[in-house]
Order: C-alpha cells, then sequence, then structure tokens
C-alpha cells in the first residue's frame, strides 16, 4: 500500500457496526500514525470528563510533545488525565529527559506514572526489557477508546501501522483495563503484581497479555483459533519469532488444507528479532505456508484473521516479548464484517510484498544462515 493509494485511504475512514447482543459498536481504522494522531488528539480535545492515557512510546519530540500539551490544557481546565509510560519506552524515546516537560504536566494536575522503573544503567542490557508494559491505550469520557501499534514518535508518521478506534460496550472493558494496570503500577513489589492479576479481560471484545503463569488469554485464544482454522490464516506483525506451539499450529492448519498466509516486513528496526524469526521458515515454507516480505515502509502492524469469524488488532507481536513478557491488549471480533476488513488490508497491503519461495530461500547465502543459527540462541527473549 503506497501513500497514493487513495482507495484504502478513503475506505478506512468508513466507520463499520459490530452488533454484539443487541448492542451496537462502531470501530474506524488508521493504517498510518499520522491519521491516528489526528483522531486521538481530536478526541482528547474533546474530552469533558477524562482521558487515559497508557502507551510504550511517546516521545520528546514534536509529535509528542503537541500531544501533551493537548493533554495540559485539558487538564488545567480540570479534565481528570492518567498516563501510564513505560520506562523502557520512555527512555530510549527521549521522554523520560524532558524534565521540563514532566514539571509542567505534574503543575498542570495530569497524573503520570512510569511503568517498572528500572535503574539507568540497566537501560542497555537485555533484561531490561523484560515485562515492559506495551499496550497502546487511549479511553475518553468513557466513550471512545483506541488501541493498536501507533505510539508517539516523529519517526513513525510514514510506517505502515494498525490503530483502531472504537465507540461502544468495549470500551468500559478498555476503561477497567487501565484502572488495573494503573493499580499494578502502584504495587511496589513486582512478583506481587505478577499474583495479583485476576481479572485481565472482561468480554469477548477486549483481551489482554500478562507476563504470568494462567495469564496469557490473548495468546492462548489465538492459538486455539489457528488450530481450529478451516479456510484461511491472515497474520501480520512486525517481528515473527514463533514458539514451538505456534509454529506447529500454523503448520498443520496449511497441512489440512487452510490458506495460511504471514506478512513481515522485509527488514524490521530489530535485525537480530529478523534473524532468529528467519530459522523458522524453512519448516512452514516446506508445510505450505506463504510468507511475504512487505517491502513498502516499515511494516509495524499487528493483525490476525482467521476465516470469517475471528480477526484481532492491537499492540501483541508475534514473538517471545509478546507471548511470555510484556503486557498487550488487543480489540477482538468475531463480527464477519470487522474480519473481513482487517482480511482486506492484509490482502491489499500483499501487492506491496514479495512471496518468499522455498527454493530461493534454500539458496540464501552461507552468511545469512550462520546469523539465524546465532540469532536462534536469543529466539526466547526476542
Amino acid at each position: 500500500m503506497s501513500g497514493k493509494d487513495t482507495k484504502w485511504d478513503s475506505e478506512q475512514k468508513t466507520v463499520m457496526n459490530i452488533v454484539s447482543n443487541g448492542v451496537h459498536t462502531d470501530w474506524q481504522f488508521f493504517l498510518r500514525a499520522e491519521e491516528a494522531w489526528q483522531s486521538m488528539k481530536e478526541a482528547s480535545q474533546r474530552a469533558k470528563e477524562e482521558i487515559l492515557c497508557e502507551q510504550y512510546i511517546i516521545s520528546d519530540d514534536d509529535v509528542g510533545k503537541e500531544f501533551i500539551e493537548i493533554l495540559i490544557k485539558k487538564a488545567k481546565k480540570g479534565v481528570n488525565v492518567q498516563i501510564i509510560v513505560d520506562m523502557v519506552g520512555a527512555a530510549v524515546s527521549g521522554f523520560f529527559f524532558g524534565a521540563a516537560l514532566l514539571k509542567r504536566m505534574e503543575d498542570a494536575g495530569i497524573k503520570l506514572i512510569f511503568w517498572n522503573p528500572i535503574r539507568l544503567w540497566r537501560l542497555d542490557t537485555v533484561f531490561s526489557w523484560f515485562f515492559r508494559n506495551h499496550r497502546k491505550l487511549l479511553v475518553v469520557d468513557n466513550d471512545i477508546g483506541f488501541v493498536g501499534g501507533v505510539g508517539f514518535r516523529k519517526d513513525m508518521r510514514e510506517w505502515r501501522d494498525t490503530h483502531l478506534k472504537v465507540v461502544g460496550p468495549v470500551v468500559p472493558e478498555m476503561r477497567n483495563a487501565f484502572f488495573e494496570m494503573w493499580a499494578l503500577a502502584n504495587e511496589r513489589k513486582f512478583f506481587k503484581r505478577l499474583r495479583k492479576r485476576k481479572h485481565f479481560t472482561r468480554g469477548f471484545q477486549f483481551v489482554t497479555n500478562s507476563p504470568s503463569v494462567n495469564r496469557r488469554f490473548l495468546y492462548e485464544i489465538i492459538a486455539h483459533e489457528f488450530g481450529a482454522a478451516q479456510k484461511r490464516i491472515f497474520l501480520t506483525t512486525p517481528y515473527f519469532i514463533p514458539d514451538r506451539k505456534m509454529s506447529r499450529r500454523l503448520r498443520l492448519a496449511a497441512s489440512r488444507g487452510v490458506d495460511v498466509q504471514i506478512l513481515l516486513p522485509k527488514v524490521s528496526n530489530h535485525i537480530w528479532a529478523d534473524l532468529a524469526g528467519r530459522r523458522s521458515f524453512t519448516k512452514l515454507l516446506q508445510a505450505g505456508v506463504k510468507i511475504y516480505a512487505y517491502e513498502n515502509h516499515l511494516l509495524h502492524a499487528k493483525t490476525f484473521a482467521v476465516d470469517h469469524h475471528f480477526a484481532s488488532v492491537g499492540s501483541f507481536n508475534f514473538d517471545s516479548l509478546s507471548f511470555n513478557f510484556n503486557y498487550e491488549a488487543n480489540v477482538v471480533s468475531h463480527n464477519p464484517l470487522f474480519v473481513d476488513q482487517v482480511a482486506a488490508y492484509f490482502e491489499e497491503d500483499k501487492k506491496d510484498a514479495v512471496l518468499i519461495k522455498i527454493e530461493e530461500w534454500q539458496r540464501r547465502s552461507f552468511e545469512e544462515k550462520t546469523l539465524e543459527f546465532l540469532a536462534a540462541f536469543l529466539r526466547k527473549i526476542l
């Protein structure tokens, strides 16, 4: 999908409908960060009572500051503004160092929590990436919710991402999930936080994932859908590092005739994740799974579509960090209109992707194979 494709730019602005148990829900897709930013800013500017923001990345650049300025103005007018920012995501993005801006936010009345604070000298270690809050959630006045893969940083402007706006009964679920995380963020003992989390999801539309035993709800739902698929599995992810269970589900689905297609960036912004994931390509390709390398902009979308009855959009990557270590959140729907729209975006994105053929894949260079072999040792922590 290129920036000049007006067909899809206009279609994504069309609000579709879900009818669940007689309750009406609207949704809207955004396929570029800039469009998602604009909608989130407009919703925040109209807020009358409350703005709840949960983000992995809010950068101290023009994009991040513009959004923060809106929140400061609303807070000064009496709107309750609460923000959870992951400490690692904030530090990497430079937001952590904006002391003057943080002071202005505090003076305006904004309540800000950095998730899972760590020591500065550990920011460059691999272990600092564990147990991060990777969710991207915005709830305004308990009426409008946003979730997806979009953060607030200017270099993300042209990324091919997917963000979702929803209006309806799922929004109170999103609000509840935010306050659960807020309570957990105030729990000082980390392992106690893991044990305390008992209600990670309410209803079927908003599903979360936790780095604690028996609370990987999103992982289990997706694994189940892959195992039950009859016609198609369309998976878009920027980082593809399947564990044995997920890889087996995908291969078994392909072997029983399911059209299994995976869309990945040709090169992501994490080269070791790319290399580690490629170790699984051979078995998947041999089983009949189709893998596409996306070449237009950086692909950062995280979407799943199974048959005509299941689709999911959110922050959940298809890698070990999302499976086991990060806090994640997705909207899930069984509505066929929603599912088919996610699938349609997948098909359109394929026009800017190259199919990886097994014959060509097996002829890749010795150097590539060696790097993939070495990266495979890091699979469980990427």
